[in-house]
């Protein structure tokens, strides 16, 4: 679970307020944390979310909440239970509700009673969604969702009222008199009809939506995302969390001033240990390279979903051992970061399963070996990572481990004979189309971890490398931008988008497996980070990216 993920933030500093839970917890994060800033308030935050988790999945841990929690904990966000409502209802509708209420309750009980027990001084709030997107072309997620609404909005949105009001009644239901009294301690932000009332929609306000009529189109995601709104709508669920619940125990200190931007800089450039310029110090040597790591975000706008994590992680980092550069399609800039890729150089449009993908990534190679971090030094190392990854361990750990150990390239390796993740069908219909492989075809993710000599190679040889990418006839098509999307969607269910390829492996010596440096994105529950094996480097101007064998 997330909680186990993280164990080692929390050691970092106290933390205020905790948000848990699913995909609406992890939206609700940055808003609220702004909100706190604008209003001239100090407080400390830290997530524990898992994208399209359930209740039920939580409560598999009974202490996945108290975990996260320590002494210094004040309030809880809980956002659980959307995916169970789903779940339960698209069953059988209306004569499932009860099964599902009840089985939501109960799920909801083993995840916070544990933590009421063990922290009898926090508060917890209980988030009620906000009604979900079922019109346009959400209109027939909803008639799956809800099968016997015969496409009636207002029956959709009762249903999903009815069973969220039902949870929260029932939630003592059966317990015994002391549980009962630690669950009266959870208090309720009801956010149903927030964006209806922040949207115009007349009769609508907070914890009173109009069922017959849908939210303002302005809080609806592109391309058919129903069951989550966009980032306006987290700005207003952030401003009615404050009102329902925290305006009551936060108030700003006499004198405090109110931020009038986004969160401003950490206390890593109070402390001088992240400049945006040139460096005034001189690199110590090969050494000190080695322990110099670019972390690269390919992301299509706001760098992380986990900024509080990565906050915590960098300041565990040797003083300047780092440098971070963004490439972000909206041209979005991170407040932690060193660079942006240029908006010249920036890829942009749909880019998982194409060569466009490849061509991101070396935009952020470019521009990384650009920069010295504030120690003076060039960067030894390349770490890719995606808006969703989080780290496993702190910073001093992962730079130590790779300033001592070879200085070779780390990439996962699997076969098109072995399907643990993908089917021999989907490897061989995302190879680059002129590759003709000697034996099985290897592929990796491309979450990997490069040294910059392998990263400047991949630079050098870019010209000759990206014809092996197009069809026979030159055309700039990829046998998988053919194929169906949602095949391809639900092939990277696990964040394995393989736009890198491994080409002719060389033999190398048997190493033990690499250690585990950062996850890969979206981690689901039930599935653990794992350890890819520890891959030699060699070079290869054919490749497109390094080869490597055991």
């Amino acid at each position: 679970m997330a909680a186990a993920v993280l164990p080692w933030l929390l050691a970092a500093s106290a933390v205020d307020v905790v948000i848990f839970g699913d995909d609406w917890a992890r939206n609700i994060g940055r808003p609220l944390q702004r909100l706190f800033r604008t209003r001239g308030v100090s407080a400390t935050f830290n997530q524990a979310v898992l994208n399209d988790s359930s209740a039920a999945d939580w409560a598999k841990d009974q202490h996945s909440l108290s975990h996260v929690l320590d002494a210094a904990t004040r309030d809880v966000v809980v956002f659980l239970g959307a995916k169970d409502i789903a779940t339960g209802l698209s069953e059988c509708g209306w004569p499932c509700a009860n099964s599902t209420t009840s089985g939501l309750s109960s799920a909801l009980r083993g995840v916070l009673l544990p933590a009421l027990r063990a922290f009898p001084a926090v508060r917890v709030v209980y988030a009620m969604y906000d009604l979900y997107n079922f019109g346009g072309r959400c209109t027939p997620v909803a008639a799956q969702l809800m099968p016997d609404c015969d496409w009636n909005v207002t029956c959709y949105h009762d249903a999903y009222s009815r069973v969220q009001r039902s949870v929260v009644e029932r939630l003592a239901e059966g317990t015994s008199p002391e549980d009962a009294a630690l669950l009266r301690r959870v208090s309720v932000a009801d956010l149903r009809g927030a964006l209806q009332a922040a949207g115009g929609v007349g009769g609508a306000a907070l914890g009173a939506p109009v069922l017959s009529a849908l939210i303002p189109a302005v809080f609806t995601q592109p391309a058919g995302v129903c069951t989550v709104p966009n980032k306006k709508a987290f700005d207003v669920f952030a401003k009615a969390l404050w009102q329902a619940h925290f305006s009551k125990h936060y108030t700003a200190p006499p004198g405090a001033p109110r931020a009038t931007e986004p969160l401003a800089a950490s206390g890593l450039a109070a402390r001088g240990e992240r400049r945006h310029g040139e460096p005034k110090q001189k690199c110590a040597g090969a050494a000190a390279t080695h322990a110099t790591v670019s972390y690269l975000f390919l992301v299509h706008s706001y760098a992380s979903d986990h900024e509080v994590a990565w906050e915590r992680y960098l300041e565990s980092c040797p003083a300047g051992s780092y440098t971070i550069i963004v490439h972000s399609q909206t041209e979005t800039d991170w407040r932690l970061q060193t660079a942006r890729v240029r908006s010249s150089r920036v890829v942009k449009g749909y880019l998982r399963f194409r060569y466009a993908m490849v061509k991101a990534q070396l935009r952020l190679y470019e521009e990384a070996v650009k920069h010295r971090a504030p120690n003076g030094c060039y960067p030894g190392w390349m770490q890719l990572l995606s808006s969703q990854s989080v780290p496993l361990e702190p910073c001093s750990i992962v730079h130590e481990r790779l300033a001592v150990g070879k200085q070779h390239s780390y990439l996962s390796q699997l076969t098109d004979l072995q399907p643990a993740y993908h089917t021999r069908t989907f490897s061989q219909m995302t190879k680059p189309s002129r590759y003709q492989p000697l034996g099985s075809y290897l592929w990796a993710s491309q979450w990997s971890t490069l040294t910059a000599r392998d990263a400047h190679l991949l630079l050098l040889h870019e010209a000759e490398n990206e014809p092996f990418w197009y069809d026979p006839n030159g055309t700039k098509l990829l046998a998988s931008e053919t194929t169906d999307t949602a095949i391809a969607d639900g092939a990277c269910a696990h964040g394995q988008n393989n736009s890198t390829r491994l080409v002719r492996p060389p033999r190398a010596p048997e190493g033990r497996a690499a250690n585990r440096l950062l996850s890969a994105p979206s981690l689901r529950p039930g599935l653990t980070p794992s350890a890819p094996p520890r891959l030699q480097s060699t070079t290869c101007p054919t490749c497109s990216v390094t080869s490597a064998g055991r």
